[in-house]
């Protein structure tokens, strides 16, 4: 990637699976929030998903 050699292709599936494996990952991390024992816990969870749903699922 850093030379500019990485084809258009290979790069189009990282996004892909990389899309898809965040929007699992916030389900995860949701269910986190679910079954947290205390609000500290929650308050972790909510902020790696809203960190992800602003910030990288945003780009």
């Amino acid at each position: 990637m850093a030379n500019g050699t990485l084809p258009v292709n290979k790069m189009k599936w990282y996004i892909i699976e990389d899309s898809l494996f965040l929007k699992e990952y916030v389900k995860a991390c949701s269910l986190g929030i679910f079954k947290a024992i205390n609000m500290s816990d929650m308050a972790i969870f909510n902020s790696i998903i809203e960190g992800i749903v602003q910030g990288e699922y945003a780009l």
